[in-house]
């Protein structure tokens, strides 16, 4: 049986935007699918068409670790305020709720970080952290960020990015920042201080080359 999160966790939205990316998805699902942080529900933005959005639906109910149809019912089951449809899911470890939304359109990544807030208005939250698709967090990364974040009052606290091999990630650092982040409703009242993460906060596997190569192909293709 999935195991309740303790009732002073914070209720966090986890918003992933995808564009044809749900290889890697399923890898960063994987491993919130451990997080020490247990109350959260997940909204992936499919920025990649109808087609794509299908194929990753197909994805998802086929992972051993996600579970679908009749065994979403619950309580916690979150309202989600988007009118060109979803599907839905569940981790099958502790039970959170994973929604997939069908886009018609590609937003772009901060259209389809938006389309995720949206999503997510008419339900309860405390805060949004943003992942990249192909982000795969450590166990304690989303308890730390919200220890840091609740610990200072911070607006925003972001992550390290390391690699496989433990180094930090050599990237932009917008793109950092953009990688993940976690937004607090309080932010405005704390004056949106920014905070430098504590080393405990950390994203793995990022393969830093791919990430390149995608970039120069999108640049050149």
């Amino acid at each position: 049986m999935p195991s309740a999160a303790p009732a002073n966790e914070p209720r966090v939205v986890v918003g992933i935007v995808s564009t044809n990316d749900i290889q890697n998805i399923l890898g960063c699902l994987k491993s919130l699918s451990v997080s020490d942080h247990r109350n959260f529900w997940i909204v992936i933005c499919e920025n990649g068409g109808l087609d794509a959005f299908e194929h990753a639906a197909r994805c998802l109910a086929d992972a051993d670790f996600i579970r679908g149809g009749q065994q979403l019912s619950g309580d916690d089951e979150p309202e989600v305020a988007w009118a060109q449809g979803c599907a839905r899911f569940r981790l099958a470890n502790g039970g959170q709720p994973v929604v997939l939304l069908k886009s018609s359109v590609n937003r772009g990544y901060a259209g389809g970080v938006n389309a995720c807030i949206a999503a997510a208005a008419k339900a309860s939250w405390d805060a949004i952290w943003v992942l990249n698709p192909d982000t795969f967090p450590e166990p304690n990364a989303l308890a730390a960020l919200a220890r840091r974040q609740q610990a200072g009052g911070y607006g925003v606290v972001g992550s390290r990015l390391v690699t496989d091999l433990g180094r930090p990630a050599l990237v932009p650092a917008a793109r950092t920042r953009k990688a993940a982040r976690i937004q607090s409703t309080r932010g405005h009242r704390a004056g949106c201080r920014r905070s430098r993460a504590p080393d405990e906060i950390c994203l793995r596997r990022i393969d830093v080359r791919d990430a390149r190569l995608r970039r120069n192909n999108r640049r050149h293709g």
